[in-house]
């Protein structure tokens, strides 16, 4: 067991892990990896290939098979075996992000048929040869892809991968899953887990306390960490500060939670859904303002003048427009999301010239093998009360889950394979 305190975003914020971190694939203090291209191998092993534990052979599984422009339709399917750096999960839960929405849709860098999924959490099922900080039966939450070798990933910063968008959205590497002997895109995020099983890279898995319980930890792999991060890891609230945050999602409410470990004394939500805004308010919110026109002068009146910090999690350009010129001098707009078909954004150049800043941020700017266990712990405190946000589904039903969420019935989905 290893103690490790944690600084997770302002320099008087800490958490005090008792975890047992095994060796982190950031971790550069650990002599037992060296880099392999884009790889970390483990130096116990002299095996190059094959699963050193849990079975030499792939398995048949049920997943959720996209279509362009279509729904999720169930299929058997056949996954192959895991690499000598990657590891299988038996999927206990996996939660659907506005990204999946998307990604389902004709248009954007997602190939299709596809199977999608990027918030799961498991049980490693199987173990690739040279894997050495992960065992058979260890709960794990699964996040996103990154080299690894590349200057970002180099730096500690693997949220910037300079091969990202080719990891997370191309399903370029390897044909991992065929339906009726017809190979489908795969490795979305790097797991594709709305499935009953899914390979990863084990660098993109993060052991988990033993106690916590996977169908709320699942989200912590992309939206709870993503908002969370990019209020405690980028924008950092100053004593006395005002931040809004526009949309209040699963991402935005996120942030929320976030933003009340901070000196921050005003923390403003913004969404066009009132009962998201009495959410907001449960978790933390102080202002609460309907989304609409004129907004960035709605919320000048409501404050009584603009907001030190925003931050945007709808991707819309006239919200995040509205976000910058809502600024105060000096001030900085963060945003976690873009227009899905590529749309330009559009900047009040004058404005800004006044020291106002705007910054994107990917995944909470997180170095996951640190944050999602200070996360985990932060939800079990219950810090963080992820249970007013998620409504479980049945795997089965995840068409049904899509809908919900897309009418904004439910704020974030979590689907549960039963074992």
């Amino acid at each position: 067991m290893l103690n490790r305190a944690l600084r997770i975003g302002l320099p008087n914020i800490y958490v005090t892990l008792t975890i047992d971190v095994g060796a982190s694939p950031w971790d550069r203090g650990d002599e037992r990896f060296s880099r392999d291209g884009a790889h970390f191998s483990g130096g116990g092993s002299s095996q190059t290939g094959g699963i050193r534990l849990g079975g030499r052979h792939g398995v048949k599984i049920e997943a959720a098979l996209f279509d362009a422009g279509a729904g999720p339709r169930l299929v058997v399917a056949d996954l192959a075996a895991p690499g000598p750096h990657q590891i299988r999960v038996k999927l206990a839960a996996v939660g659907i992000c506005h990204t999946d929405v998307k990604a389902s849709l004709a248009c954007g860098p997602v190939p299709h048929p596809v199977v999608l999924g990027h918030e799961g959490a498991g049980h490693v099922d199987a173990v690739g040869a040279d894997v050495t900080n992960l065992q058979l039966g260890d709960p794990v939450v699964l996040t996103f892809a990154a080299c690894g070798a590349c200057p970002a990933c180099d730096a500690g910063e693997p949220a910037y991968c300079h091969h990202s968008v080719v990891l997370n959205f191309g399903c370029e590497g390897p044909t991992m899953i065929h339906v009726d002997g017809a190979p489908v895109h795969s490795g979305f995020f790097g797991q594709s887990s709305f499935a009953t099983y899914a390979i990863v890279d084990a660098k993109s898995a993060v052991r988990v306390r033993v106690d916590a319980p996977l169908s709320l930890m699942a989200p912590l792999g992309c939206g709870v960490q993503t908002g969370a991060g990019a209020v405690l890891n980028v924008l950092k609230p100053h004593p006395g500060a005002t931040l809004a945050v526009f949309g209040a999602g699963s991402v935005g409410l996120s942030a929320i939670m976030a933003a009340k470990l901070t000196p921050a004394c005003r923390i403003v939500a913004v969404d066009r859904n009132e009962a998201r805004l009495g959410t907001a308010r449960a978790l933390g919110a102080t202002h609460l303002l309907v989304a609409g026109d004129n907004l960035e002068e709605r919320l000048q009146v409501l404050l009584g003048g603009g907001v030190d910090i925003g931050l945007d999690t709808t991707g819309v350009p006239e919200v995040i427009y509205a976000g910058m010129k809502a600024l105060n001098p000096r001030g900085t707009l963060g945003y976690v999301t873009s227009p899905w078909d590529g749309r330009d954004l559009a900047m009040p150049g004058r404005h800004m010239l006044w020291g106002r800043k705007i910054v994107g941020i990917v995944q909470g700017s997180s170095r996951p093998q640190c944050f999602i266990p200070a996360l985990v712990d932060l939800v079990m405190s219950g810090a963080f009360d992820l249970r007013q946000i998620i409504t479980e589904y049945p795997f089965e039903k995840i068409a049904e889950a899509f809908a919900d969420m897309k009418s904004g019935k439910t704020i974030k989905p979590v689907l549960r394979f039963d074992p």
